[in-house]
């Protein structure tokens, strides 16, 4: 099992959001129950609105970007 954070556009809007406190919980779970767990809620050069169709859900062009990221960092655990 792996859990997967999925790029967040952060603006003014939902800069004070409880995001933090969210990945936390879910590092924390993880981290408790030796599960994977990659967060891409603050991917680098990702903070874009070109990549995004709202602050939570990636638009086609965004979600091409990331897929191919995370089938990367994915394989060298499928055995």
């Amino acid at each position: 099992m792996i859990f997967v954070t999925s790029p967040t556009y952060i603006d003014e809007l939902n800069r004070y959001s409880n995001h933090k406190e969210i990945i936390n919980k879910i590092s924390n779970f993880s981290k408790d129950n030796n599960i994977i767990f990659f967060d891409y809620s603050e991917m680098k050069g990702f903070n874009n609105k070109e990549y995004f169709a709202d602050s939570n859900h990636l638009n086609s062009q965004g979600a091409d970007i990331f897929t191919k990221k995370l089938v990367e960092d994915i394989k060298p655990y499928l055995k």
